[in-house]
């Protein structure tokens, strides 16, 4: 069985954040031939594009899975939905929102997923949870480190620290 390595960026606007979060984590765990590698602390920050909502508390995973891409979309949309969330307005309030941001070193565009995500690298509530657990990682397609990527990004956006992972288990 050969497994991929996965990076998803989590984030919840909506009721109990942290739990959201949490609640995800653990689903994600218990999906078939997947294992969650490790998580980032949870940061918080401004909404971006509709901003007339509440801040967002931001979360990095890195998984390995043996699922396929289409599989594995289909699989984080299902926790998204069984977690409440509605998709109403477009970057509107969220219970849950899990973004696939890379698939190992592959680019993929289908109609329903397009990976690296496409805001990705402009985005500091992405790269900078990312950074903390795979600061190194060489982004596709043009292989710059996470790193990189955050630096080139600079202040522009305010996120900050809520917990750090000793804070945040999985049970």
């Amino acid at each position: 069985m050969q497994t991929e390595r996965v990076f998803l960026s989590l984030g919840s606007n909506v009721g109990d954040r942290l739990a959201y979060l949490r609640k995800a984590v653990q689903r994600l765990a218990g999906l078939p031939r997947t294992t969650v590698v490790r998580t980032s602390s949870v940061y918080e920050s401004a909404p971006v594009g509709y901003t007339e909502q509440g801040a967002f508390l931001n979360q990095a995973v890195e998984v390995v899975t043996a699922l396929t891409p289409d599989a594995f979309l289909q699989a984080t949309q299902r926790i998204e939905q069984a977690l409440g969330r509605e998709r109403t307005v477009r970057w509107g309030p969220r219970t849950l929102d899990i973004d696939i941001v890379y698939w190992g070193e592959r680019c993929i565009s289908s109609e329903r997923l397009t990976v690296p995500h496409p805001e990705a690298e402009t985005r500091r509530f992405v790269l900078l949870p990312l950074s903390e657990i795979a600061g190194d990682f060489r982004a596709p397609p043009r292989g710059e480190t996470v790193r990189a990527l955050l630096a080139r990004l600079g202040g522009r956006q305010t996120v900050e620290v809520y917990r750090s992972p000793k804070t945040f288990e999985l049970n």
